[in-house]
């Protein structure tokens, strides 16, 4: 019988090139932002720990290619896979969805600049196209209930459905729900 593999062993080995592999992730994700990079690092580094130990239980000395193991798990991460759990290819949160769909998730403003401020802020509308976008995403919030409003006000600055639900002490299902209509509202020929 096989003996079990020394677990520890082989993490104090992983342990030890853990800095060259976090160098090669920094490298990698240096244009992602501060926090999105440190994201990205700490979920290679996951990744890494992952292949690390399946090359070393399959007999091979990861630490002679531990660079490309490096740069692999950059690639995983930058493909949108995740070492444990992922996220649903609808998640807006996720920089993958982001990446695929050609948009972005900005942090709520500390100008004071409401939602819809940053909505309209881009470089493709015209000011005619924005005030009117503005005019109408008013008049649309106006005709909802107080409580819809605040939470479709909070899903414009990009919450999740579990913080949202959590927030305004409502479902996630009816969080769900409630961005099922506003879409279906603001899609051309949908009802008003």
């Amino acid at each position: 019988m096989q003996a079990p593999p020394n677990i520890k062993a082989i993490h104090e080995r992983f342990l030890a090139v853990l800095p060259k592999i976090e160098e090669v992730g920094h490298h990698h994700f240096r244009y992602w932002g501060k926090e999105k990079c440190a994201e990205a690092v700490q979920e290679m580094t996951a990744q890494a720990w992952k292949s690390y130990l399946s090359a070393d239980l399959q007999g091979k000395e990861p630490d002679s290619f531990i660079c490309v193991l490096a740069k692999r798990c950059c690639q995983h991460v930058k493909a949108g896979r995740r070492a444990a759990g992922g996220f649903m290819s609808t998640d807006v949160s996720d920089r993958t969805n982001q990446l695929r769909a050609g948009f972005k998730v900005a942090q709520e403003p500390e100008d004071g600049l409401s939602p819809m401020d940053t909505v309209v802020d881009n470089r493709h509308s015209s000011p005619a196209d924005c005030a009117a976008f503005k005019t109408d995403m008013r008049t649309w919030l106006e005709r909802m209930t107080p409580k819809k409003r605040a939470i479709v006000t909070d899903m414009m600055t990009g919450e999740d459905t579990s913080t949202l639900a959590e927030k305004h002490a409502v479902s996630r299902g009816r969080i769900s729900q409630i961005r099922r209509e506003c879409k279906e509202e603001l899609e051309p020929g949908g009802r008003s």
